[in-house]
């Protein structure tokens, strides 16, 4: 495996820190330099961009990717910086957190990106969609403790630096742990990646590759076979079943094999200090992000082998299955054909008839299925009578009974009164396809939240509820909040409280407010009795607490004052 060189055009030490790609486009995150720099992955071109933000050295310490929308991970800089890899446009957002050192290493679950604490106690969390943040306590102090993350599932694990501790995130809860790593000194080692369950650790002072289990969280090591040495490794990718580790201060590219753990090491051409921070592969290359180097490092990655083709062709076929199954299914839908099912949806003159069909319900509802258990029972019973009756009967004319009694040609016919027809229509949309149709969400997601809770659609609801709290305004938040309360939805309760704990004073003049000031309402205390929640000091760490220490959260007792006003105001 030969290596390459290929000049950045841009001078200067600790210039960047952490690499990602977005297809063949890679990009590295500012670290001393104000500009991102760019590299395609097949041509080897590079060009720069400004990042925006020119004050500062050591601005972001890593770099990770949700879609075409890439965020760099806080270091010095009290901004996340976000780039769109289609446009190349930048913009910032405040982490809400002041300080030096503060994370380092970021990576995705989902829609959920999570930074590794570094001099912060504070873990920091990023809506990919919204970019609101929060953080979550790690539980741990001291400096320099974690240098990379990475999820195995929803488990995401943090690699010791000065920490002789394995910090674990849970990426649903948020819920933290941590796991001794068996190995004391500082600056053990510097990145972190998965290979299936495996977790690999690349060395920086420790001559040791750390090995993890996601599963039984069990830990061993693995000699690297070079002893001597600081900072020799920083990052660490993996392309199949090998890992790669970009040289920092070491001269060679640490190459380690995730089925036998043997390692091998392949020179890279280039002596000197702090060489390259971050690997990532695109395309048939490695990269290396230079840092104190003038130039990209690349490899070739190794060729796939057969079981990763295999395992790409199936995964392949997987999602153009998935897409198979919901075009038909949805046309079937539309078209009606044999359905046994009649559903009579909402009331007076707006009653609708929607049909469907007895096993696709079942199949995806253990409401319908309940349902239509009782509904079905029913009309054969009927249908067992009228068969009975029409042969004991002495006219001779014959007639072809409905199971439903009505003789609609449906077996069953069944009425939906708490339900509008276009929520029912979507609600039915997403139980045959797995999706509603474009745009349902934002338009009617209040109707969806309802009809997907009373008919247990658990992704649905989980759809609709992040819908709402895109669509959260201080004139809509009360009505939310009653229904978030309704539903017993605790996340959405909560945004919507911290929405008007910021935005007091527009919340209380909204009709919402006035509406539920004037009921007398149960969900006005419910509101601001959540709202002195997220501002209490044992919210500290809560699940939805997007606000962290030195930032917009500090002013917990301003957020209490006026909830304690306003609920003067409401309650008075």
């Amino acid at each position: 495996m030969a290596s390459s060189l290929v000049d950045c055009g841009v001078a200067g030490n600790f210039k960047w820190l952490g690499i990602t790609a977005v297809g063949v486009k890679l990009f590295c995150a500012p670290c001393n330099s104000n500009l991102i720099l760019v590299i395609d992955a097949q041509t080897e071109a590079v060009h720069t961009v400004d990042c925006g933000v020119a004050e500062g050295n050591f601005k972001w310490s890593g770099i990770t990717a949700v879609g075409d929308k890439l965020f760099c991970a806080p270091y010095y800089s009290n901004l996340i910086l976000v780039i769109d890899a289609q446009t190349e446009a930048v913009h910032t957002v405040d982490c809400g957190v002041a300080g030096d050192q503060k994370w380092n290493g970021i990576t995705a679950v989902g829609d959920k990106l999570f930074c590794a604490p570094y001099n912060s106690n504070l873990i920091l969390v990023i809506d990919a969609q919204t970019e609101a943040v929060h953080t979550v306590d790690c539980g741990v102090a001291g400096a320099h403790k974690w240098r990379g993350i990475t999820a195995v599932g929803d488990k995401l694990f943090c690699a010791p630096f000065n920490s002789n501790l394995i910090l674990v995130i849970d990426a649903q809860t948020e819920a933290v742990h941590t796991v001794d790593c068996g190995v004391a000194g500082d600056r053990k080692w510097n990145g972190i990646t998965a290979v299936g369950d495996k977790l690999f650790c690349a060395p920086s002072n420790s001559s040791l590759i750390l090995v993890i289990d996601a599963q039984t969280e069990a830990v061993h090591t693995v000699d690297c076979g070079v002893a001597a040495g600081d900072h020799k490794w920083s990052g660490i990718t993996a392309v199949g079943d090998k890992l790669f580790c970009a040289p920092y201060n070491s001269n060679v590219v640490l190459v380690i094999d995730a089925q036998t753990e043997a390692v091998h090491t392949v020179d890279c051409g280039i002596a000197g200090l702090f060489k390259w921070q971050g690997i990532t592969a695109a395309g048939t290359k490695l990269v290396c992000a230079p840092s104190h180097a003038t130039q990209l490092l690349l490899l070739p990655a190794p060729p796939p082998t057969e079981a990763e083709l295999l395992a790409n062709l199936e995964a392949a076929g997987a999602r153009i299955g998935a897409d198979a199954v919901a075009r038909d299914l949805g046309a079937l839908l539309d078209s009606g054909a044999a359905a046994d099912v009649l559903f009579r949806v909402g009331e007076g003159a707006g009653v609708e008839e929607i049909t469907a069909h007895r096993q696709v319900l079942v199949a995806r509802s253990s409401v319908f299925a309940a349902m239509l258990a009782e509904r079905w029972g029913a009309a054969a019973a009927s249908s067992s009578s009228s068969s009975s009756s029409s042969s004991s009967s002495s006219s001779s004319s014959s007639s072809s009974s409905s199971s439903d009694g009505g003789g609609s040609g449906y077996s069953c016919t069944i009425d939906i009164s708490s339900t509008a027809p276009a929520a029912f229509k979507q609600l039915l949309r997403f139980v045959y396809t797995g999706r509603c149709e474009a745009g349902a969400l934002g338009a009617m997601p209040d109707h969806l939240l309802d009809a997907s809770a009373a008919h247990g659609m658990d992704e649905l609801h989980a759809l609709s509820a992040r819908a709402l709290m895109l669509s959260l305004t201080a004139e809509n938040v009360c009505d939310y909040f009653a229904l978030a309360h309704a539903h017993e939805h605790e996340d959405l309760m909560d945004v919507c409280a911290e929405l008007m704990g910021k935005e007091m004073a527009a919340v209380t003049a909204s009709e919402g407010f006035k509406r539920h000031s004037a009921e007398q309402s149960p969900v006005g205390f419910a509101i601001f009795a959540r709202m002195s929640q997220l501002s209490s000091p044992e919210a500290k760490g809560r699940k939805r607490k997007r606000e962290g220490e030195g930032g917009a959260g500090a002013d917990g007792g301003g957020v209490a004052a006026a909830a304690a006003a306003a609920a003067v105001d409401m309650h008075t």
